[in-house]
């Protein structure tokens, strides 16, 4: 081979390599930005993992608040029901011709408590009366004393005088 022709085929095989190293350079390129679009993904899928499991947390809390409010709504059943002297009834028992009972006695007693409420108030509108009253008929006492007073002063005096 002669000088030219080993220089071309260098140059072939130099063109050749850079262009495969080219190639390798996008797919390097096009992997690399696939790696980052993934990691924002991993990113993105991690937050909400972290997410779910706050919202999870606060639901169970959230449950653990409801089961003690459960406890206590029992609790107090069953204080009802031993004053008033009959069977405490199961949770079960409690169905909904039960509930609707005793959903019409809570209102009941609601409207039963509203009635007194407004007794009490009829009953201090009537005692603030009263006061008033007694307040102007002491005023009206006070005056007629002070009136009695003037005309027994005005006798003793008729009497000093001798008319």
């Amino acid at each position: 081979m002669t000088v030219s022709a080993k220089i071309r085929m260098f140059l072939i095989v130099c063109l050749c390599s850079a262009t495969l190293m080219g190639c390798k350079s996008r797919d390097d390129e096009a992997s690399g930005s696939s790696d980052v679009e993934t990691k924002a993904l991993i990113t993105l899928v991690k937050d909400d993992l972290d997410k779910t499991k706050r919202e999870l947390a606060d639901l169970k809390q959230d449950m653990q608040g409801f089961v003690e409010v459960q406890n206590e709504i029992a609790e107090q059943v069953k204080q009802l029901v031993a004053a008033t002297g009959e069977k405490a009834p199961a949770p079960t028992e409690l169905a909904g011709s039960d509930v609707k009972d005793l959903i019409t006695q809570l209102n009941q007693q609601l409207q039963n408590l509203s009635q007194l409420e407004n007794r009490i108030t009829q009953i201090n509108a009537s005692v603030e009366n009263l006061r008033t009253t007694v307040t102007e008929q002491q005023a009206t006492i006070n005056d007629l004393l002070n009136v009695v007073e003037e005309e027994s002063a005005t006798v003793e005096q008729q009497d000093d005088t001798g008319y």
